[in-house]
Parts: structure tokens; C-alpha cells; sequence
């Protein structure tokens, strides 16, 4: 492979920024096995922390056409990765070195620090829809060493961007989510019903109002929450069935 990237440095990690294609996610981009870990017992820690997440991320990609994906952060070991530079000049003298081909052999052993779902959710989509192979996923390569020195900064990586993710907020799907139809119905309300205007909605990381509120006469997430009551009042005697089938 041959992958137009930017390359950079942030503390002692060289990264470079490019795009796979679906396909090559699913052919060159393994779980992690015995990168990180010499025992057998942690290693399958980490194989049984993907969760059936991944089912609901290849729905996802398979029913929404306005999908996009975070980039996976992915561990490159092995084989002969080369980087060829292209300097791009001006004639003020400005350039630009950090440009170029990241050339992969093909031998190289790939495994997501970041994302482990998302790709097991695209290797899933592509057995039901092989079209998606041609789509790309923006990617950040970093280089990673089967040694102790190597599986430890990879570890240390690896916890750091999974402790430190944020989860979305509640108050943000409100605000923003187009797949809930509760958040959608609950803004469609605020923004076209006269009765919930005027500050009567409070906007607020809590259920509660303020004492020193008058004029909301509930917040935006208990606003939300009933709307989430009444919808399940209307639809508890109807069939409902999940991804899987159940009901």
C-alpha cells in the first residue's frame, strides 16, 4: 500500500495521518493478540473487552448514509514500512517537508489502540454489503516494539485514550443527535411549540431547577425524559424488535 500522509510529532510519538479503504481495514487490521502482553490471561482480557458494540457500529454503517467515523489510532510492527518525503516550495521561500507516502509491504502487523469496535464494526458491515469495501476511514499510524520498552509505552497509550474519552452528554444529544427520535421530536417541541419558549425550558447539567429560577418550569433533561415516558407509554403494547431479532 501506498498512502498519501502528514507526518508529526506530538511528545515521543512520530505519527502519520492518512486513510484506509474499508477493505484493507478488514484485511490488514487484526485484534490485538500479543502485543501488549506476554500472558496468555491478559491477553484475553483484552480480547473479551470488545463488546457486541461492534454489531450496533456495523448497523450503523449499513442503514446511515450521512455516516463518519473518528479516526482509529493503529499500531504498525514488523515488516518494512518507508516514508518518502515530498518538500513543497514556494518562491517566498515557505516550504512544507512534512508531506509524503507512507509505502507499506504488506508484511507489516497492524492492531488498533484506538477503535477496536470500530473496525470489528466494519469488518461485520463488509459480510453483509462487500460494496463498502472502497470507502475510507481516516487513520493514524504510530510505530510500536514487541520488547518491554515498547509494549509499555503502547499500554500507556492505549489506557490514555480510553480513560480520558469523554462520553457524549446527555444535554449534547439533546441538542444534537439525529438518530434519537426522542432528542428529535423533544427539539422539534422547543423549536415550533409556543409553550416551551419564552425560558420555560431550562438548560441545565442537572433535573433540577434553581431556587432562584421563575420562569422554567422544568429543565432540559427532565424535558427529555418525559417525552421518553409518554413515547414508551404509546408504544408498550406494540412489537418491538432489536438488531438481533429479539423483542
Amino acid at each position: 500500500m501506498k498512502l498519501p500522509a502528514i507526518r508529526a510529532q506530538i511528545g515521543i510519538w512520530v505519527y502519520y495521518v492518512s486513510a484506509l479503504s474499508f477493505g484493507d481495514v478488514s484485511k490488514y487490521v487484526k485484534r490485538v493478540d500479543d502485543e501488549l502482553h506476554k500472558s496468555s490471561l491478559l491477553r484475553e482480557m483484552l480480547q473479551r473487552s470488545i463488546t457486541e458494540n461492534y454489531k450496533s457500529i456495523s448497523e450503523y454503517i449499513n442503514t446511515q448514509n450521512e455516516r463518519f467515523f473518528n479516526a482509529l489510532i493503529l499500531a504498525v510492527y514488523d515488516g518494512d514500512p518507508e516514508w518518502h518525503e515530498i518538500r513543497v516550495e514556494y518562491d517566498d521561500d515557505e516550504e512544507f517537508v512534512d508531506l509524503g507516502i507512507l509505502e507499506l509491504t504488506g508484511d507489516e502487523k497492524i492492531f488498533p489502540v484506538d477503535g477496536q469496535h470500530r473496525v470489528e464494526g466494519i469488518k461485520h458491515a463488509l459480510i453483509n454489503n462487500p460494496d463498502l469495501a472502497t470507502e475510507k476511514i481516516p487513520v493514524v499510524f504510530v510505530g510500536h516494539k514487541k520488547d518491554d520498552e515498547g509494549m509499555q509505552r503502547t499500554r500507556r497509550m492505549f489506557s490514555t485514550l480510553n480513560r480520558y474519552a469523554k462520553p457524549v452528554s446527555m444535554r449534547d444529544i439533546i441538542a444534537l443527535d439525529e438518530d434519537d427520535i426522542i432528542a428529535i421530536a423533544s427539539r422539534d417541541l422547543i423549536d415550533n411549540n409556543q409553550m416551551f419558549g419564552d425560558n420555560r425550558i431550562l438548560d441545565s447539567k442537572t433535573k433540577a431547577i434553581p431556587d432562584t429560577n421563575t420562569s422554567a418550569f422544568t429543565t432540559i433533561i427532565t424535558f427529555y425524559e418525559c417525552n421518553r415516558e409518554l413515547l414508551w407509554i404509546m408504544v408498550n403494547d406494540m412489537e418491538i424488535f432489536d438488531l438481533e431479532g429479539k423483542r
